[in-house]
């Protein structure tokens, strides 16, 4: 079971938080503005899901790796064409020369689904965010698909390309 609601008003900045009853986990589809969100909401993250990066659904990638910074979390990122770049740009934009020093494993893990495969790349924290290679594979429409839930994804034209997501409940 889930909880869906809106982070903000529907003519601010789209996000939409999805708490796992039970699990004790949350997702996030788009990262517009997330300051509403208490910092223990944010701790729950452990998907994301970005339909494109124009700002008013990217915007809160900043806050969200702020809280998460120096905490053991794996968070697994999902977005369109050029979604890898785009991450790279916002962890080049600060210096991390003290993250070697840190004693958590804060992982970001960015899938890009550029049309008919998905790839991945893992930035580690006690690295700089340094990029490290992950997976590819062929994208079938299907973007996660694990015990409690799954969530598939198409493309829409937006003058870019843009993702739409379905999240589905698995019975338990």
């Amino acid at each position: 079971m889930f909880n869906a609601w809106l982070i903000n008003d529907p003519s601010s900045d789209p996000g939409v938080y999805v708490k796992f009853k039970y699990k004790g986990e949350a997702a996030l589809f788009d990262l517009g503005e997330i300051y509403r969100l208490q910092p223990r909401q944010i701790l729950k993250v452990k998907h994301v899901f970005i339909s494109h990066t124009h700002m008013d659904h990217f915007i809160g990638f900043d806050h969200l790796l702020r809280i998460c910074l120096g905490r053991d979390l794996h968070i697994f990122l999902f977005g369109p064409p050029g979604f890898i770049k785009n991450v790279e740009g916002k962890l080049a934009a600060y210096t991390w020369n003290l993250v070697r020093n840190y004693t958590n494993d804060f992982l970001l893990r960015v899938t890009e689904v550029p049309e008919t495969q998905m790839i991945t790349v893992n930035y580690n924290c006690r690295c700089g965010f340094r990029p490290e290679p992950g997976d590819t594979g062929e994208f079938d429409g299907i973007l996660i698909d694990n015990n409690n839930f799954k969530v598939s994804a198409a493309f829409l034209d937006h003058t870019i390309p843009v993702l739409a997501f379905a999240l589905k409940e698995k019975s338990t």
